[in-house]
């Protein structure tokens, strides 16, 4: 088992892929890459801590 911490991965805010020069075009796209890129990294049996900015907008926009 791994501990990871992580922030700031701005689920869903489009915006960000502008303010932070992300290389995406949306952000259903820069979702996907990054759930994806997470569960390459992440085990089942491993903790993740997200420390803020884990999506913009309701949770209900979450993806996934």
């Amino acid at each position: 088992m791994n501990y990871w911490w992580t922030s700031d991965y701005h689920f869903s805010h489009f915006n960000i892929i502008r303010y932070c020069k992300r290389p995406f075009e949306t952000a259903e796209e820069m979702n996907e890459t990054i759930i994806r890129k997470h569960n390459e990294r992440v085990k089942p049996d491993d903790t993740v801590f997200f420390l803020g900015d884990f999506i913009f907008g309701y949770l209900h926009d979450a993806p996934g």
